[in-house]
């Protein structure tokens, strides 16, 4: 956690100028945000695959890249539902954080049910490439 909170900042602003400069994508518009956090988690997961692969050069890090950038996915994906949710409910949301109980239980519920489907798409690769190199066998996968 702190070292997200640390790096945060820098991973916004990178993602920031590369949607501005290199994608043109207009700051303020609709796509924007989404943009953003798209590619802030496809910039975490360049540095996190870096870090996997110099800690075990002989596995492929591609599942620890597919993670992040699929939990930048995820990210975009609740924006959208609670943007829908909004327009159906007339915009009557409250912009007050906390100010509805249910999408506080919808928030847990969501990132409970979304880090049990996806954590064991990251933890198996890493599991069977360390079995393979501890046993000296061919992969599992």
């Amino acid at each position: 956690v702190f070292w997200q909170g640390l790096l945060r900042a820098a991973f916004l602003r990178n993602s920031s100028f590369i949607v501005r400069s290199l994608l043109r994508v207009p700051k303020g518009s609709s796509a924007y945000r989404s943009a953003v956090t798209v590619v802030a988690f496809c910039l975490t997961a360049v540095l996190h695959t870096a870090g996997f692969w110099a800690v075990g050069p002989t596995c492929d890090p591609m599942h620890v890249m597919k993670w992040n950038i699929l939990m930048g996915l995820a990210v975009v994906f609740e924006d959208l539902v609670k943007m829908m949710s909004s327009l159906v409910g007339g915009g009557q949301q409250s912009k007050k954080r906390g100010a509805n109980p249910w999408w506080r239980i919808f928030g847990y519920i969501w990132v409970w049910t979304y880090l049990a489907w996806s954590l064991p798409k990251l933890r198996y690769p890493a599991f069977d490439c360390q079995f393979e190199h501890e046993e000296g066998g061919k992969c599992f996968s």
